[in-house]
């Protein structure tokens, strides 16, 4: 049996976030996971993803911009050969931090 490919893979980074809306899941989401994937443990996702054929991960959580290493997540998507986008309330993004954004991938 042959398996369709994997085009699109949603990530949840984390579940924090410093919002409160009451039309979002998050707080759902703090019950059901505890904890945050390691770096270690999200490049052997992304191993899992290429091998599916996945062509993009969409980064998302929570928010996924409180993960100081958000950056880094990024690039190691980036050298799977990832698109990547990110899902974000924009609280922390200024304009350095688009710029860095935008230089990272």
């Amino acid at each position: 049996m042959t398996l369709p490919l994997i085009k699109i893979v949603q990530l949840t980074l984390t579940n924090r976030c410093q919002c409160h809306c009451e039309h979002c899941g998050v707080s759902k989401l703090r019950q059901a996971i505890k904890g945050e994937l390691t770096l270690p443990q999200i490049d052997s996702l992304f191993r899992d993803f290429k091998m599916a054929g996945c062509l993009l991960v969409d980064l998302f959580g929570g928010e996924p911009t409180l993960r100081s290493d958000l950056f880094e997540i990024i690039k190691l998507g980036k050298s799977y050969g990832f698109m990547i986008s990110l899902e974000t309330n924009g609280y922390v993004i200024d304009r350095a931090y688009m710029e860095r954004l935008s230089a990272t991938g």
